[in-house]
């Protein structure tokens, strides 16, 4: 048998060992997480809605969102809620005033002083990206559920900066392989057309089996789980 194709099946046996693995560890995650979900729904439900949707499997229509927000009594807890996560973000987060420092150990004086330039550097990126957008929703979801997932990545279609998304709590499941109990492993599950999965799969190497021309006729829809260490 050829290198190459030793190679290629080898790498096709690792990656399958790694989805069974990684599909095994999201089986597990979606188990422990199962016993709060009604309770995270049924805050949604009295709140933001759209913010439950995927929780306890649900995938409902718009409609069936503005149902359930129509069946809402009045907007006190919305407004209570809108109040509360908006005094956080405004609170923790300010456009106006840096939030943070950076520190190290035994830093000099004029270690200090680069630091700390550097948290300005920092602080003026992070609010010349689009945080100031996504947060309210990350602050949404503390406040209906208690914790919020927030992905931070380069902007590579500006060629630097920053870019964050708040993904919904009903796609994301965490787990902790540390000591202390720290979160430092997210899955997130979400749904892709056929051409996305493919156009995916072939930006990491993972080429699908069908042609270009049979996958542009494709209309299912197909899941995606991802891991994020």
């Amino acid at each position: 048998m050829p290198a190459y194709a030793v190679s290629s099946v080898a790498r096709a046996v690792q990656v399958a060992t790694s989805a069974d693995r990684i599909m095994r560890e999201h089986e597990a995650m979606v188990a422990a997480r199962s016993p709060h979900e009604s309770h995270w729904r049924e805050c949604a439900d009295h709140t933001y809605p759209i913010r439950g949707e995927g929780l306890q499997g649900s995938n409902s229509a718009v409609q069936s969102i503005l149902d359930r927000k129509a069946r809402l009594v009045d907007s006190t807890a919305t407004d209570a809620a809108n109040i509360l996560s908006a005094s956080m973000q405004l609170g923790q987060t300010p456009a106006s005033a840096r939030w943070f420092e950076l520190a190290v150990y035994g830093a000099s004086d004029a270690d200090k002083r680069w630091l700390d330039a550097a948290a300005d550097q920092l602080h003026e990126e992070i609010h010349n990206s689009n945080f100031d957008s996504e947060a309210p929703d990350c602050m949404r979801d503390m406040v209906m559920a208690g914790w919020f997932v927030l992905f931070v990545d380069i902007n590579h279609q500006a060629g630097g900066g920053f870019v964050f998304q708040s993904w919904p709590l009903g796609q994301c499941y965490v787990s902790s392989t540390r000591p202390d109990g720290q979160v430092n492993v997210i899955h997130r599950k979400y749904k892709l057309t056929a051409r996305q999965l493919k156009e995916f799969a072939e930006e990491r190497g993972v080429y699908p089996t069908r042609s270009e021309e049979h996958t542009s006729e494709l209309q299912s829809l197909g899941n995606l789980v991802c891991r994020l260490l």
